[in-house]
C-alpha cells in the first residue's frame, strides 16, 4: 500500500533533515528553505501477528511559510496552497524547534490548517526537533511533551542530527496508518 503524509511546522524547524535522516540516515547543516513541497519515499514493513504488510510512505515536506496559507487570489479566491499540500493525507507530524518556543505556538496553526483541509481523522504526530540542543537543566523533556498533551496525540522529542527518535517516530506513523487500513 502507498500512503501520503505530510510534515508540517514553521520555517526552519527542521522537517527537511527529519526526512533525510529517516530515509537517507544523513545529516547536513545547510540550510535551504522549502519552496512548496518536496516528495520523498520510504518503503517500511509491518509484522502483524502472521502477517507481513508493506507500506510506502510518501513524505511531503512542506513549506513552512504561514502567510502563505492564509492567501488567496481575487482570481482564485479558494486558492490555498494547503488545499493542495494536504489532499489526500493518511498521516502527519507537526514539527516545533525546542529552541524556539514560538514553533510550539504555531502548532494549533498547523493543526487547525490540516483538519479544516483533511476533514478526516488521521493519525497526527509531534516531533519537538533539535534535542541535541536542548539543556535539560532549562527545559525538560517532559516539560517539552507537556506542550502537545492536549492534542492527545503521541509527541516524540527528537534530533536529525543525532537520529534520536526519527525512525522511531515514523515507524510508529506508519504502524498507525497500516492499523487503520486492516
Amino acid at each position: 500500500m502507498k500512503e501520503k503524509i505530510c510534515l508540517l511546522g514553521d520555517s526552519s524547524v527542521g522537517k527537511t533533515s527529519l526526512i533525510r535522516r529517516y530515509v537517507l540516515d544523513q545529516f547536513s547543516d545547510n540550510y535551504l528553505s522549502t519552496i512548496g513541497a518536496k516528495v520523498t519515499k520510504k518503503d517500511l514493513s509491518y509484522q502483524l501477528g502472521d502477517r507481513t504488510v508493506n507500506l510506502s510512505l510518501l513524505i511531503w515536506d512542506i513549506m513552512g511559510q504561514k502567510e502563505d496559507y492564509n492567501s488567496s487570489t481575487s482570481r482564485f479566491p479558494s486558492y490555498k496552497p494547503s488545499n493542495m499540500y494536504f489532499k489526500d493525507a493518511k498521516g502527519a507530524i507537526i514539527v516545533t524547534d525546542i529552541t524556539r518556543y514560538e514553533t510550539f505556538e504555531s502548532v494549533a496553526f498547523w493543526h487547525s490548517n490540516l483538519s479544516r483541509e483533511v476533514r478526516e481523522d488521521i493519525p497526527i504526530l509531534f516531533f519537538a526537533n533539535k534535542v541535541d540542543l536542548l539543556d535539560e537543566r532549562q527545559w525538560p523533556k517532559q516539560s517539552v511533551l507537556g506542550e502537545f498533551a492536549s492534542y492527545g496525540k503521541p509527541a516524540y522529542v527528537t534530533s536529525a542530527k543525532t537520529g534520536e527518535n526519527v525512525n522511531d517516530g515514523f515507524f510508529e506513523l506508519g504502524k498507525q496508518i497500516v492499523m487503520r487500513r486492516l
